[in-house]
């Protein structure tokens, strides 16, 4: 028909396509080209007004020291689930005794066994032992992020580590322990959360456990839950070896016996005991003159051997650290090894 628009005419045209065409075919709709003519194209060829994207809300991020420059920025997140000799975060084995609560003998004196020794410690209860082993702590935090009301987050360890692993987070104004099933609130997300991570033990079998730790913060609201985690490893037990700096030189003090002190007797590491064996008044003169000219004049510190010459025998001195910027306790520091 002549009245027919030219929009018109193409759409009856298509109809005449082979039915094997895969263009979209249009319905004849008489009207004038123009805005809506323009309309008509786009709905015939498939395009449709963008909807505007869905923005899921923010979620808080789990940080650790994984560039280990003692700080928690945004550069920690980077790969922060993978942990390689040269990035991931660390923790300490908090097997010390900040507080000197741990009992060295028994009742009525007795010597404990090493087992019952290593059974008590600031790792082996669910609080912090005041400052000295609150620094302790590895720190972690949870990015300080607006929540819809009625969020919730857990932090827990990973299943596997979950034994040798104690997690802490800040609230009212304290740290206390986090259990996995406890709920942090959405007040608390809003304005970032404190962590602190300890390790109960060092590692002693890797084949028991590696040391490894995957921290899961899971944040749930808005009818979706969402997961991000952090790897961390325990800091490695280093002993002592020729090529560190001296800082204290120890040595035995033949007058009394480790079993003594455990017992309660008053010892002072400072003073000169009496000279036991031969040449030892010779040895402790010499050495002390040996120190001053090194220039090292912090005393010469005395260990109760009870006789014995080899102190190695009774102790071997070692310690763990992590990466500090703030002045303060660097490391959880330990005596390992057999006693005599």
């Amino acid at each position: 028909m002549d009245d027919e628009t030219p929009l018109a005419r193409s759409a009856t045209a298509s109809r005449t396509r082979p039915r094997t065409s895969t263009r979209p075919r249009s319905r004849r709709i008489p009207t004038s080209s123009g805005a809506l003519g323009w309309a008509f194209l786009a709905v015939a060829a498939g395009v449709l007004p963008a909807q505007p994207a869905y923005a899921a809300p923010p979620r808080p991020v789990i940080r650790a020291d994984a560039d280990r420059d003692g700080l928690l920025t945004p550069a920690d997140d980077a790969g922060k689930g993978v942990w390689t000799q040269d990035r991931g975060a660390l923790m300490l084995p908090n097997v010390d005794d900040d507080q000197g609560r741990c009992p060295t003998a028994g009742p009525g004196g007795e010597r404990l066994p090493d087992e019952r020794l290593a059974d008590c410690g600031d790792a082996t209860d669910t609080v912090v032992n005041g400052a000295a082993d609150l620094a302790d702590l590895a720190p972690v935090s949870l990015t300080a992020t607006r929540v819809p009301a009625g969020t919730t987050a857990t932090v827990s360890a990973d299943p596997a580590s979950r034994a040798y692993v104690r997690i802490f987070a800040r609230r009212h104004g304290r740290m206390v322990l986090l259990k996995p099933e406890d709920r942090l609130t959405a007040d608390e997300l809003s304005r970032g959360v404190r962590l602190g991570v300890e390790a109960t033990d060092f590692i002693r079998d890797p084949r028991t456990w590696a040391g490894f730790t995957d921290l899961v913060l899971r944040v749930s609201g808005d009818g979706a839950t969402t997961e991000d985690r952090v790897r961390l490893r325990v800091a490695p037990l280093v002993f002592q070896h020729d090529l560190m700096p001296i800082r204290q030189l120890m040595t035995a003090d033949h007058t009394t016996g480790p079993a003594e002190v455990e017992r309660g007797k008053p010892y002072d590491p400072a003073a000169r005991p009496r000279p036991v064996e031969t040449g030892e008044a010779a040895f402790r003169r010499d050495l002390r003159r040996g120190l001053d000219r090194a220039g090292l004049p912090a005393p010469l510190y005395n260990y109760p051997t009870g006789g014995d010459v080899w102190m190695q025998d009774l102790f071997k001195t070692a310690y763990a650290s992590l990466p500090r910027r703030a002045a303060g306790n660097t490391g959880s520091p330990s005596s390992y090894g057999p006693r005599t």
